[in-house]
């Protein structure tokens, strides 16, 4: 399946406008599209932003992308030391309390 980029020329707003659609389909339980959009304010922006080496250079780098989301799903490395922490939650409504406690004789 070919990946498109979408690049337009229009405001900030835009970005927002598509976020918001893409919030209430999915409040409304029906399925979300995910789009690939490159928005730029004006066309002067578009033409210094992708340039023709810039350009090769991100083509590169989106092959590689390309290449990499072939693989098996999984973690890109083993986590290292230290283990990250677990987080301990309580349910809603819960409060924990802690007490000190006098030091036993035994």
């Amino acid at each position: 399946m070919a990946k498109v980029l979408e690049i337009r020329v229009g405001p900030a707003a835009d970005a927002l406008d598509r976020f918001e659609a893409a919030w209430n389909r999915k409040v409304e339980g029906r399925p979300v599209k995910t789009l690939s959009v490159l928005t730029l304010p004006t066309l002067a922006r578009l033409v210094k932003t992708l340039s023709p080496a810039r350009w090769a250079l991100d083509s590169a780098r989106l092959n590689r992308m390309e290449e990499a989301s072939h693989c098996a799903p999984g973690p890109s490395r083993q986590p290292g030391w230290p283990v990250p922490a677990s987080v301990v939650t309580t349910p809603s409504g819960v409060t924990l309390r802690m007490a000190w406690l006098p030091v036993s004789a035994t």
